[in-house]
């Protein structure tokens, strides 16, 4: 009974054999109508050879050949030899007995020797690059055990690093000569400027009626303040381009030295109308610095606020502790916030450059050295310092480390 059903099944599947193969004509017939009409349309529109695999692929084997035209060292040193190793290979299988075996593995091994001699040298090559791209301008490629392309690639490493140690020196050379400069010419000031100090001084002890004249000797007297003040600022600076500052540190708590420098500043906050408003969470924050140089840092940045800040607002100090992350240590965070009375068209990164100011008209007393000093001095101290501005908010932040 099984055999008899299997044998209907059997011949009722030859019956559709007729039926599937017409349906498969039917649909060649539709793919090949429609293959040909396409064809006819892109040869009525000239786009026949245009759009044909048949263009595609000569384009390609043209591209392939001007490349390897173009690069012909390069296909005759990589191409060449394989070509070479292929065909001796292809001569030894013949004989294949152990004497062609042989001469195939050794070929094949000095080849995989080759290669690999070939990618240690790059590997020496790129690690040269990085050690001069992080500063070891001095490091030179070994060149006696290279050839070819590669040697003559590590011989330019090695005029790379030439290069920029002399123009690294040369720039440390002309910042030596300029920072000489500033400190030999402010010395020089230093000396008749001190003589007029004292003269205007006595001059302002003597009982004088003229009230223009008065006047006059005030003016002298705040000029040569300003005066001096800008000379004792380039000699700091001077001071610290040349790593010539002595820094002695110790444990100090930072609250307690923020209240301290707010009290002292508390007159010229009051002449301007300024309002400072100290907020921290933290008891004692302590982190280990120099007090001296801080005290110029807080001095330089509320110096600053005291003179740009618009009149009659707040002053926003805050001071929080970041906590460590991403491999960084836990940080005291000292951000300094006030509104500016000039608009500030300027760049952040530019306002601790030297000599610039954010009051473009130079109206104020200020030498434009204030930042540029708190910025070497945090940074001399192991901190960090970051400008933001947004508007006519001005922000300083001060990063050191807590201990």
């Amino acid at each position: 009974l099984l055999y008899e059903n299997s044998q209907v099944i059997s011949q009722k599947s030859w019956l559709l054999l007729p039926a599937l193969g017409g349906i498969s004509a039917f649909i060649a017939d539709i793919v090949l109508m429609l293959g040909l009409l396409a064809t006819i349309r892109k040869g009525r529109s000239h786009l026949l050879w245009k759009d044909s695999i048949l263009r595609r692929i000569c384009q390609y084997v043209r591209r392939m050949a001007l490349f390897a035209l173009k690069h012909t060292n390069i296909a005759v040193s990589t191409v060449l030899p394989a070509v070479i190793l292929a065909a001796v290979n292809i001569a030894a299988y013949p004989l294949f007995d152990l004497t062609g075996i042989a001469i195939a593995v050794m070929l094949d091994m000095a080849a995989i020797a080759m290669v690999y001699t070939h990618r240690i040298r790059h590997r020496e090559i790129a690690d040269g690059l990085e050690r001069i791209n992080n500063g070891e301008t001095g490091y030179k490629l070994d060149t006696a055990h290279m050839h070819g392309e590669n040697k003559r690639l590590a011989q330019a490493v090695n005029l790379i690093g030439i290069g920029i140690e002399d123009a690294v020196r040369t720039s440390m050379q002309d910042e030596r000569l300029k920072t000489d400069l500033i400190t030999n010419v402010s010395h020089d000031i230093k000396t008749p400027l001190t003589s007029i100090i004292n003269y205007v001084d006595l001059l302002k002890r003597e009982d004088i009626g003229n009230e223009r004249a008065v006047s006059y000797i005030r003016i002298l007297d705040e000029k040569s303040q300003r005066l001096k003040q800008l000379t004792e600022d380039l000699v700091e600076v001077s001071r610290i381009s040349s790593g010539n500052i002595e820094l002695s540190p110790v444990s100090l708590n930072l609250v307690e030295f923020m209240h301290q420098t707010l009290g002292e500043f508390s007159e010229k906050f009051d002449a301007r109308g300024l309002v400072p408003v100290f907020e921290t969470k933290a008891d004692a924050v302590y982190i280990s610095a120099d007090p001296h140089h801080l005290w110029r840092i807080a001095e330089n940045l509320l110096g600053n606020a005291a003179k740009y800040s618009m009149p009659n607002t707040r002053l926003y100090i805050d001071l929080m502790i970041n906590p460590a992350e991403d491999g960084r240590p836990a940080s005291a965070a000292l951000s300094i916030k006030n509104v500016s009375e000039e608009q500030l068209h300027i760049d952040p990164k530019e306002l601790t450059e030297r000599f610039i100011r954010g009051d473009a008209s130079r109206t104020t007393e200020g030498s434009g050295l204030g930042l540029s000093i708190a910025q070497s001095l945090t940074k001399a101290l192991g901190g960090e310092m970051v400008i933001d501005i947004d508007g006519d908010l001005f922000k300083v932040t001060l990063l050191f480390p807590v201990i």
